[in-house]
């Protein structure tokens, strides 16, 4: 009994006697099975289409398909009746045809699957002479058992393809039908016989007719870079018929070749040379999948701190932080910070907000107390890894700028420093999807993630909680065996590689005292380098003036700032970014702790004494321009005066003209009516005066009111040296220093007669 019916069965049976639930039309049965959702099979093969369970259809169906199986046997089709009776009353084949139709036998149990075997394809000749042998009989079969009066065609070509599929018609033994020809069909048939009227050998297949390597693309370099090219540009994400596109439009190409073309040839590029097609499409994952590793980063690294790498990373973590402004929990994404030892693979990783250069700073400080100062830190070209503070950090530490610049990766090139990479994506990848809060670690994953459950806020760790288990996973990473022989640590730890190196003789470089480090990671302000200059009020940082003695000789001089950890009222002073030279502690001015009158004393004293070689240097400048005044020509070199050999030529212009007529005029001692148009003429040409304002300028006042204030009480007191009293006077009797003087003490009270009159008492005393 059959399982499944075809809805042409069922609309035959249909026909034939009545079926309870069917329609009689195939288009009524598909509809019902369509309303009723039948369960079926796909056809697969000639015709297709979908074969009906029997246990699907309606139960009265199922009762009288049943009966018609065990009391009536199938009853075909009225148009095939003919063509059933034909064959069944086949008898032995002429002698003369080498068409055998043989007697049905039951096929064996097909053997056991094994491993395939090559086989080479059948040639040319082998499928010619195969097709030859299918026409030859098929006609015999046509002409022997199917007559044009009594069987249509297509009954016929059905009947000769059901023998031909179960293998009964008999052909020559030389020739391997059955091999060559795996499955026919009628447009096959169909087709083959529309060839052989116009010529057998138009029978066999296209393969071996062209040489390999003889197309358009093959013949054509430029053609093919410019695939390539639009492959490398859409990162293999272009269709064939959008390369196509770019090819049409973009190039000037006699000849576009077919999208058939472009696929065989992408096919042939991607199976033959699997680094470039990887370089085409995804480059990032080529370096870490086809580029060759056959050497080591670190066969020249032989001991602990020779070599830091060091990298950040998104953090592929929420953790939970509170928010002050909505007094709740939230979820936060986060950054990490890490370093490893090449020599040794140890490693630490550090939480932050996100990867700037103070968490950088901080990594270093923490892996500089627990391993030692290390002697060069490979890092790429990130904008918090170049920023000064790192460089000068580092700088600090003894690290010599070259091996500093010579150590950072180029751009765009993270398999310099292969160890780092490998340890973070080790990290992320290990037991981190496995803690609440995980977001995925690419977009794939958070969209799945994202759609599923949320886990409460409150189940996701804090910073404090993350950071502690991530000191834990180290110290566990720290004690795992690394590679195998050859590769890596050979097998060991890095607790081991360590120990061994320390049996060997080797010592970490440790810094004595720790609170070192916090000196050299206070901050500058946000100037280029920390550089500030020292004004005359002292050094601005923020709006703010700081003040010291020590910068009483350094009016107008470049120094380095940094910034006090905690305290914002002090300031200190370098010499230079490189931290060579500590020049004082600066204090902010109005602090109660500030003494505005000692340090201005100080600052005065020094200042002084800086400025005690001045008067030498003033007596020997007046000597030197008495010296010059005397014999002035002593500047100019003795020569001999050679007059050019050139040739004149009359310069003249009409104010020139008019003068000579004048001077003619005058020297006649006659006057002219000429003389007063001539002086008409210059009054002319001559420029416009300049229109003086009728306001006086302002003046600018350059000095401080309470310096002058000061001067001027220990002047009326009578402390005033002999040379302060020259240098005021030297000031006040200059126009553009004076005047902005008198105005200043002027706030004060002090007019200008009064301040004169007290210098020139004090000038007759001394």
């Amino acid at each position: 009994m059959k399982k499944t019916f075809t809805a042409s069965e069922l609309e035959e049976l249909a026909q034939q006697q009545e079926l309870p639930g069917i329609p009689k039309s195939k288009r009524g049965i598909n509809k019902k099975a369509t309303k009723e959702q039948w369960q079926y099979e796909e056809r697969y093969g000639n015709g297709g289409g979908r074969a009906y369970l029997l246990s699907a259809l309606p139960t009265e169906t199922q009762a009288a398909l049943l009966h018609i199986s065990s009391d009536k046997p199938k009853i075909p089709a009225p148009e095939k009746v003919e063509a059933v009776e034909a064959i069944a009353q086949i008898a032995q084949p002429k002698p003369e045809t080498i068409t055998i139709l043989r007697e049905k036998k039951l096929k064996p149990i097909p053997p056991a699957p094994s491993l395939p075997t090559l086989t080479a394809a059948p040639s040319k000749p082998e499928v010619t002479r195969a097709w030859i042998e299918v026409i030859r009989a098929f006609e015999e079969f046509s002409q022997t058992w199917c007559s044009p009066q009594e069987l249509k065609k297509e009954p016929c070509l059905d009947c000769f393809l059901k023998f031909f599929k179960s293998q009964e018609i008999v052909f020559p033994k030389d020739v391997d039908v059955y091999g060559v020809i795996k499955g026919l069909s009628r447009a096959t048939l169909y087709r083959k016989l529309s060839q052989a009227k116009t010529g057998l050998t138009t029978l066999g297949d296209k393969r071996g007719c062209h040489r390999a390597g003889s197309g358009l693309i093959d013949n054509s370099p430029e053609l093919q870079t410019a695939i390539q090219a639009c492959v490398e540009a859409s990162r293999g994400l272009w269709s064939i018929p959008q390369i196509r596109l770019a090819l049409s439009t973009q190039y000037q190409f006699a000849k576009i070749p077919s999208e058939q073309q472009i696929w065989r040839y992408l096919d042939k590029l991607q199976k033959e040379s699997q680094q470039l097609w990887r370089h085409y499409t995804d480059p990032d994952k080529a370096k870490s999948s086809i580029m060759p590793g056959f050497g080591s980063r670190s066969q020249n690294i032989t001991e602990p701190n020779q070599e830091w790498q060091a990298d950040s990373s998104p953090l592929d973590l929420f953790l939970r932080v509170w928010d002050e402004v909505k007094s709740e929990w939230k979820e936060v994404r986060h950054a990490l910070v890490a370093a490893i030892d090449v020599a040794t693979r140890r490693a630490t990783i550090k939480v932050f907000p996100t990867s700037n250069a103070e968490a950088i700073c901080l990594l270093l400080r923490n892996a500089i107390t627990d391993w030692g100062a290390p002697t060069v830190v490979k890092t790429d070209n990130g904008k918090d890894y170049i920023s000064a503070r790192v460089r000068y950090f580092l700088l600090a530490l003894g690290i010599d700028p070259q091996d500093l610049d010579a150590a950072r990766c180029t751009p765009k090139s993270p398999e310099q420093k292969p160890f780092i990479e490998r340890f973070i994506g080790t990290f992320q990848h290990d037991k981190l999807p496995m803690l609440p809060g995980y977001g995925g670690s690419n977009v794939a994953q958070r969209q799945r993630l994202r759609t599923g459950e949320r886990l409460e806020v409150h189940l996701s760790m804090t910073v404090e909680e993350f950071q502690t288990w991530t000191d834990g996973w180290c110290a566990e990473y720290a004690n795992t065996p690394h590679g195998k022989y050859g590769t890596g640590l050979g097998g060991r730890t890095p607790m081991e590689a360590l120990a061994g190196c320390t049996a060997n003789g080797w010592q970490p470089r440790k810094i004595e005292n720790p609170r070192l480090l916090d000196f050299l990671l206070m901050e500058s302000p946000r100037s280029k380098d920390g550089f500030q200059k020292v004004q005359k009020h002292g050094v601005q940082v923020g709006g703010y003036y700081y003040n010291a003695p020590e910068l009483g000789d350094k009016v107008g001089d470049r120094i380095h700032v940094r910034l006090h950890p905690t305290d914002a009222n002090r300031i200190y002073i370098w010499d230079s970014p490189e931290l060579n030279r500590f020049l004082c502690e600066a204090t902010l001015k109005g602090h109660p702790d500030f003494d505005q009158a000692q340090i201005a004393a100080e600052a005065n004293a020094l200042y002084k004494a800086s400025q005690a070689g001045i008067a030498e240097v003033r007596k020997e400048a007046r000597k030197l321009k008495r010296a010059i005044a005397s014999n002035p020509h002593s500047l100019v070199k003795a020569v001999e005066n050679v007059k050019a050999f050139t040739k004149d030529s009359p310069h003249s212009s009409p104010a020139l003209e008019a003068a000579a007529a004048a001077l003619e005029a005058l020297a006649a001692d006659k006057p002219t009516p000429s003389a007063a148009a001539l002086a008409h003429q210059l009054q002319e040409l001559a420029p416009p005066p300049k229109q003086v304002s009728s306001q006086p300028a302002e003046p600018i006042t350059f000095w401080d009111a309470d310096y002058w204030f000061a001067l001027w009480q220990r002047l009326q007191s009578g402390t005033v040296s002999p040379s302060e009293l020259e240098w005021m006077v030297e000031f006040l009797a200059d126009p553009s220093e004076g005047e902005g003087i008198f105005l200043a003490l002027k706030a004060r009270g002090l007019s200008q007669q009064e301040v004169l009159d007290a210098l020139q008492t004090a000038w007759k005393a001394s």
